[in-house]
């Protein structure tokens, strides 16, 4: 696919929706961007999705908060009974 798409006075331009909808881009969603001698290149930077967690640290119950863990040990768990 190629677009021509024009450029505002602050150097901004719109990502159409196909190209949007294609690599799962989404407002918030941060972009790779290389640059070559005469051209550039945007990828879309691969995150964890931290909705998938939500819940995970248990919940708070009036007065106390829930103890914490390293994200790091939860993405490893959910990764290790995700495969089985």
């Amino acid at each position: 696919m190629t677009f021509t798409l024009p450029v505002s006075s602050k150097g901004q331009f719109t990502i159409p929706y196909l190209i949007r909808e294609a690599l799962g881009i989404r407002a918030g969603t941060k972009l790779a961007v290389t640059l070559d001698k005469s051209s550039f290149t945007a990828e879309p930077v691969a995150t964890k999705d931290i909705s998938q967690f939500f819940g995970t640290l248990g919940a708070r119950k009036k007065g106390r908060v829930a103890p914490t863990r390293p994200l790091d040990s939860v993405f490893q768990e959910r990764q290790n009974t995700s495969v089985a």
